[in-house]
Order: structure tokens, then C-alpha cells, then sequence
């Protein structure tokens, strides 16, 4: 199981769902996503491809079509960058760096919004059956997720249509979860 948004929190780094443990991730798990930001206000890409289990004993590649949130943590590293630096007077040695809360973590995540993977993956048709009459040609057919099929019939032996003519012949079905059929007529 994965920590829900709800489940995030603060008060016990012992607990599973530790905002900072949670938002850093682990690169023994591969879910360490993160950018060093060496100059203020310089927009970065940060990548997401996994997800954390809420025992962080295991990660698991995104999922496709799927609506997920993204929370975010950042820390400054005055501590690192003011040591080598001429000394000010607001400089503390040995300062932690200054973590991001949860409550704006959490309002970054809303301002973000929710996020949907895409599907990159073609899916893949089955036929069933076919069936001709003197004028038709019925294609019966599922694919491994919801889509649309389109067919077209094509003389032996004549040149492999390209996707742009199958699709202008507007024969076609939409599949979610039962065989359906393509009627080609003539």
C-alpha cells in the first residue's frame, strides 16, 4: 500500500508517512527524484517515475492513465554555501538547513493540482472471429484496454494502407471491456 495524501505527516519521523522521509525518497528504492538549485527563481524539471511504499521497503513504477499528486520538499543549504563565504553578520555557523513544511509542501500539492500519466502503449487487438456476406466483411474483436478499433478491407496482393486511409473509411468500434465488431462494407 502507498501513503494516501491524508496520511502525510510531521509529528513522528518513526512513523510511516514522514513528510520529509516520504517527499525525499531513497535511492535504494529508486525514488529519489531531485534537482540541486545552485541560483534563485531558476526553474527546474524534476522527474517522477516511481512510487513509494508506505513501509519504504519497495517502490513500484507510476502506473498509465492513472491520477496521482505530487509533493514536494526543498531545503536551503545556507549552511553549506555561507561557510565558504566572506562572514556576515547574520551568519551562524554551523546553521541546519531550513526544511520546507508540511503546510506548504501540501500547498504546493493543491496548487498543483492532480497529475494523470499518460498512456504510451498501443494496445493490442485479438480477433475473435470473422465473418463474410456477399457485400460485408465483420472483423470480431477485443483489445487489452479501452480504445477504438477501425478496419478496412484491402484487395490480396494490393499495398498495406497507412493508418491515415484506415481511419477514413470509418469503419470502426469502440472497445471498454467486450468483444465488439467491425462491419466493412462494400
Amino acid at each position: 500500500t502507498y501513503c494516501r495524501e491524508d496520511q502525510i505527516q510531521d509529528s513522528n519521523s518513526g512513523n510511516d508517512c514522514y513528510w520529509e522521509t516520504f517527499a525525499k525518497g531513497s535511492s535504494a528504492q529508486a525514488t529519489l527524484f531531485r534537482a540541486e538549485v545552485h541560483e534563485a527563481f531558476k526553474d527546474v524539471d524534476v522527474e517522477v517515475n516511481r512510487i513509494w511504499q508506505k513501509d519504504t521497503a519497495a517502490s513500484a513504477s507510476l502506473s498509465e492513465q492513472t491520477d496521482y499528486k505530487i509533493f514536494c520538499f526543498a531545503e536551503d543549504d545556507w549552511g553549506l554555501q555561507a561557510g565558504t563565504l566572506p562572514q556576515s553578520p547574520n551568519y551562524a555557523p554551523g546553521a541546519a538547513p531550513q526544511p520546507l513544511t508540511l503546510i506548504a509542501g501540501t500547498a504546493f500539492k493543491d496548487s498543483v493540482g492532480t497529475l494523470k500519466t499518460l498512456d504510451l502503449t498501443a494496445p493490442t487487438i485479438t480477433i475473435s472471429a470473422t465473418s463474410t456476406t456477399e457485400t460485408t466483411i465483420t472483423v470480431s474483436l477485443a483489445l487489452d484496454e479501452s480504445g477504438t478499433a477501425w478496419c478496412r478491407a484491402v484487395r490480396k496482393d494490393f499495398a498495406v494502407p497507412s493508418a491515415l486511409e484506415i481511419l477514413e473509411t470509418g469503419f470502426q468500434a469502440s472497445y471498454s471491456s467486450s468483444a465488439v465488431d467491425v462491419v466493412i462494407t462494400a
